[in-house]
């Protein structure tokens, strides 16, 4: 599942709260309606979204979460607990 995040204001602290997790990050900074966001990407298992959510929501309730429902991935950094 690929889980985006738009935060005004928390994204550098999203962003460390999601690696200290063991998830992989992709962090963009781009131009929303109210000025400078940070745009978080990162690509998880079906069933680490709820502990996502959760990570992202104690960090900035007020994010913007969208998510997809990725049919493949090649290559790359993900969570996997073994």
């Amino acid at each position: 599942m690929e889980i985006s995040i738009i935060s005004p204001t928390q994204g550098q602290k999203i962003v460390q709260t999601l690696r200290q997790a063991d998830y992989g990050v992709t962090e963009l900074t781009g131009s929303g309606q109210s000025g400078v966001v940070n745009l978080i990407t990162t690509i998880v298992p079906r069933k680490d979204v709820k502990d996502v959510f959760q990570l992202v929501n104690q960090t900035d309730p007020k994010s913007f979460i969208a998510v997809d429902d990725m049919k493949d991935v090649k290559r790359g950094y993900m969570h996997v607990v073994k």
